[in-house]
């Protein structure tokens, strides 16, 4: 039987959130790749309890089902009402046993279906940018405590390497640039920006929490090999996103 729970209030501190997706189409995801590449190095395995946070609109739930097998499951959370019932609309589609999606909040997994020191893998992709330093904090406690000790967490995140360089390139607002030096993008209200990471940080980061990072990071003209922001090849080289794969010390 497949369990999906229904969707919830959206927290009012994260309601910029849902605002800023509303303006892009469900086919356009930011974290596409990141999947492809847990896909491509089998970074899961065949009986594994995956839990998603930022399960967005699922468009990868087919994969993700066939990969863990009958044996495994996958327990997806989202604070976009639009996203969930789009991927519970896969989830119904497919008729999955082994996929459970419902609205939840990743900086509490005790309101949801996920259960602590029960993860094989932890997957957070494209969600830190769009959150402040305090909640995307909580939401690496949540996942460290949410693995088991064997588990691991996979990260996929924006990088500050290249937003730091670009906007000194292109003479940001010195407001703004210490806002990046200081890992905070700002690209939402002045009240709410998003953090990003330097390699070194996430290792930190990951560190205090009991982690070992291993960190492989996208150059910007890899990533957006369109990008129309006109900039030097020292910039163009510099990681856009991080791809993290943590595991317990």
């Amino acid at each position: 039987m497949v369990v999906i729970f229904m969707t919830g209030q959206v927290p009012e501190d994260l309601k910029y959130v849902v605002d800023y997706f509303n303006s892009y189409s469900d086919a356009e995801s930011s974290s596409d790749g990141y999947y492809q590449r847990i896909f491509s190095e089998k970074l899961v395995g065949n009986g594994d309890t995956v839990y998603d946070i930022g399960v967005g609109s699922g468009n990868h739930l087919p994969e993700l089902s066939k990969v863990v097998g009958k044996s495994g499951k996958v327990v997806g959370i989202d604070v976009h009402p639009k996203k969930i019932q789009k991927a519970k609309e896969i989830v119904n589609a497919f008729h999955f046993s082994n996929v459970n999606v419902s609205f939840g909040d990743g900086r509490n997994l005790s309101n949801t279906p996920m259960k602590y020191n029960e993860a094989d893998d932890v997957l957070i992709f494209g969600v830190l940018q769009y959150l402040n330093k305090f909640n995307a904090g909580k939401v690496l406690d949540e996942a460290a405590k949410a693995c088991k000790p064997s588990g691991k967490i996979i990260l996929g995140t924006a990088a500050q390497e290249y937003f730091e360089e670009s906007l000194k390139y292109h003479n940001a607002d010195i407001v703004i640039l210490k806002r990046v030096e200081n890992g905070m993008l700002p690209l939402y209200p002045s009240t709410e920006v998003g953090t990003i990471f330097t390699k070194n940080k996430i290792t930190e980061e990951f560190k205090s929490r009991g982690f070992s990072a291993e960190v492989f990071s996208y150059k910007n003209k890899d990533v957006f090999p369109d990008n129309i922001m006109v900039e030097p090849d020292y910039i163009r080289n510099l990681p856009s996103e991080h791809f993290v794969v943590a595991k317990h010390i």
